[in-house]
């Protein structure tokens, strides 16, 4: 409920617009990075001024802070943020994949809509984009893959810098080889992230994967730590060197105590070198990547 004094009544707590949209800042990033200084970058204002408003909504039990000022919302900041994040999120794949904003800007703009505009508004957005996702059909597998047997097969991969034959520094931030699941209904392609550890204190994980298809970012479904991209997203072509398949992809991480710029990158695939596993229950060995 919107005050006369601009202030967002939820149960006796009181939160103005711009603190709304930090909590909505720490949850998106919870316990993941430096909190504060990821939201100063984000709101382009001093490090101070992202402290004060944090410090006001830990005195409001909403947040709590620990000895290297890494946030986490309290079961109480959850409750009171968790059904606007819901339909931020909504909104954000909404501006992803039929407005063709970029991954960054679409979260941004998803945050300032749920604290901004109505309820009543927001909440029509989220139930059009419902219905509408409910009829978008992907486009086929292509019949390369397609082709293929039933099984769960072994994929080489690199990752090179859009556009270019260079590596891209994201290609040690996953286990090789990747893992092309063919079954009757679905193919899918399966990524399993690696911690990297570009120095002695310096670590990176990923938080967050997308995939561009038909010219919108998808984000990538994840669980249990395994990244999900499916077929259709897949371009096969026939190169000098055989059968590929490319798919772009987008990735936020975070490194220690700082949160890392999305990066692109062409994932690509030389069919030519995919075998099928022997066995369903055999677990490629990998190791960790470390950047030099």
């Amino acid at each position: 409920m919107l005050t006369n004094n601009n202030l967002l009544d939820f149960g006796g707590i009181h939160m103005t617009p711009r603190q709304e949209e930090y909590l909505l800042i720490f949850a998106t990033y919870n316990g993941r990075s430096q909190c504060i200084a990821g939201a100063s970058v984000e709101f382009g204002v001093s490090k101070a001024t992202a402290s004060h408003l944090s410090s006001q909504l830990e005195e409001q039990g909403l947040i709590r802070k620990d000895a290297y000022g890494v946030v986490e919302l309290t079961q109480l900041g959850w409750e009171k943020i968790c059904g606007k994040l819901a339909r931020m999120k909504e909104l954000e794949q909404w501006l992803e994949v039929k407005i063709k904003l970029p991954p960054a800007l679409a979260e941004r703009e998803a945050r300032r809509m749920v604290t901004t505009l109505e309820q009543e508004t927001t909440e029509a957005i989220a139930e059009q984009w419902r219905c509408c996702n409910q009829t978008i059909t992907g486009q086929p597998v292509h019949p390369h893959l397609s082709a293929l047997a039933e099984g769960i097969y072994l994929v080489p991969f690199q990752l090179y810098k859009p556009g270019t034959d260079q590596l891209s520094m994201g290609d040690k931030g996953f286990h090789k080889p990747a893992l092309l699941i063919r079954s009757k209904e679905d193919c899918k392609l399966q990524l399993r992230p690696v911690h990297l550890r570009y120095t002695s204190n310096l670590s990176g994980t990923l938080m967050r994967l997308w995939y561009c298809s038909q010219g919108s970012w998808h984000e990538v479904a994840q669980k249990d730590g395994i990244w999900s991209i499916p077929g259709q997203a897949l371009c096969c072509s026939c190169e000098a060197e055989g059968w590929t398949a490319m798919v772009r992809v987008r990735a936020r991480a975070t490194v220690s105590q700082l949160r890392m710029p999305e990066s692109e990158a062409d994932l690509i695939i030389n069919l030519e070198q995919i075998k099928l596993q022997e066995s369903a229950a055999a677990e490629p060995q990998h190791e960790g990547g470390i950047l030099q």
